[in-house]
């Protein structure tokens, strides 16, 4: 095989690959190349971060549920380090004092309002985390039917 010679034009097809999220294989395959050639390449011209296949593996498998023998090997995992003294010592400090920034909290409760478009009063917030989880509905139509939207703001457009 002869070598493969980088152009101008390469580089931007290999820069512009990466940013689409194409692995290197298809990048090679693209360019003609080895795969090698293009992790080299990449990783001399400052394109390739050190977490790209984690990456992109991540963007692959999103909404996907992860396989069961990985779910129980992660859930061992955390049993482990749960069960060791030092770590609980390290964590639940850190765990305990995030729970104890409450003026953090209202920041982040007065974004989440902003969001919904409506205050949550503390009452009726178990009511609202049933529609939302049980029963499935968009947050804007649960606001409607706990009253605190108009019933006119959740109507779709095309009806």
């Amino acid at each position: 095989m002869t070598r493969f010679r980088w152009t101008d034009e390469a580089l931007a097809s290999l820069r512009r690959d990466m940013n689409l999220g194409l692995s290197y294989a298809e990048i090679a395959a693209n360019l003609g190349c080895t795969v090698n050639a293009v992790r080299v390449r990449s990783y001399k011209a400052g394109f390739s971060s050190r977490g790209r296949s984690a990456m992109l593996t991540a963007e692959r498998n999103k909404g996907k549920p992860r396989p069961a023998a990985l779910r129980r090997r992660l859930a061992a995992k955390a049993r482990e380090r749960w069960a060791d003294p030092a770590f609980r010592d390290r964590v639940l400090p850190i765990i305990l004092e995030t729970n104890r920034k409450p003026a953090r909290c209202r920041k982040i409760s007065l974004a989440q309002d902003r969001l919904r478009g409506a205050a949550i009063p503390p009452e009726i917030a178990a009511d609202y985390r049933f529609l939302l989880n049980n029963k499935g509905l968009p947050a804007r139509e649960a606001l409607a039917v706990l009253g605190l939207l108009p019933p006119s703001t959740t109507a779709s457009k095309g009806a």
